[in-house]
């Protein structure tokens, strides 16, 4: 394969990927030199001058010797090796270099492939947040507007209810009024006005009662929960007590007497100062 540029070289054919062998390149160089030799059997040297490459008897020119020729060949496959070695080195930098950019341009596209996703998914979890927001704020605008009628139903029912209740109670009026048309009537009319206020006090005294009733109730049973608990703390510090008495008798023995100590001091100092003030309030 010749090659004028390392672009012409097509970097995963089967001829680049088959394994190197520098037994072959040799055999290769070998078997092209023998041709040479074939093919230009009267070579002169070209960097001699034409009087030193001419014979100076008979002015033909002069064949070379097997010796130059040897070392001809020595110079030229000499020549050869290094300039396939620097072409192998050259193209094997360059594979690296074209593999590197390469690799650097497929993570360059993986990783804006992943962006691109991610980018994605973002967008798609925002709309889906979005969306489970606003389903959120319908649900709750539902729920506003369900109690919302809800209340206005339930006070539109009262509405009418007060309202038939008044006509009802003014025809009842009308119709006392016209029957009896006696003084009688407004007598009854306050009575029953009384009776109805006297009702209504008596039904809120009923609630007070039953809440003072309960209030009550509600005091015994944490007056029966306090003592309780002073009870359950009493006996805990009886037992604490008992236990330390009978761990360290010693050292309760002590603490018991520096108590009584303490307490005929302010017996003592309690009876001084009432001496002093009595004594004051006679002086």
């Amino acid at each position: 394969m010749v090659l004028t540029n390392p672009f012409d070289l097509a970097l995963y054919t089967p001829q680049y990927k088959q394994p190197d062998s520098p037994a072959k390149n040799f055999h290769d160089g070998d078997a092209a030199w023998t041709r040479f030799l074939a093919a230009r059997p009267l070579f002169y040297l070209p960097d001699r001058s034409a009087i030193t490459d001419e014979d100076p008897i008979n002015r033909h020119r002069r064949l070379w010797t097997h010796h130059e020729l040897q070392t001809f060949g020595d110079v030229v496959e000499e020549w050869t090796c290094a300039q396939l070695r620097a072409q192998e080195r050259t193209l094997r930098r360059w594979h690296q270099s074209a593999t590197h950019v390469q690799r650097c341009f497929r993570g360059m596209l993986d990783r804006m492939y992943v962006l691109r996703l991610r980018q994605e998914l973002f967008e798609y979890a925002a709309t889906l947040e979005r969306a489970m927001e606003l389903a959120r704020e319908r649900r709750r605008r539902r729920k506003a507007a369900v109690a919302i009628q809800r209340g206005y139903r339930c006070h539109r029912k009262l509405v009418i209810r007060q309202q038939r209740a008044a006509v009802v109670l003014q025809n009842a009026s009308k119709r006392f009024m016209q029957r009896l048309r006696r003084w009688n009537a407004r007598v009854t009319m306050q009575r029953a006005a009384r009776f109805f206020l006297w009702r209504v006090r008596w039904q809120r005294y009923r609630q007070r009662v039953r809440k003072m009733l309960d209030a009550a109730a509600r005091q015994r049973k944490l007056a029966l929960a306090t003592k309780a608990f002073l009870n359950a703390r009493e006996n805990a510090l009886h037992q604490r007590q008992v236990k330390t008495w009978a761990d360290h008798p010693e050292r309760m023995q002590m603490l018991l007497r520096a108590r009584q100590r303490q307490q005929k001091l302010r017996l003592a100092t309690g009876r001084s100062r009432l001496q002093t003030n009595t004594n004051r309030l006679y002086l």
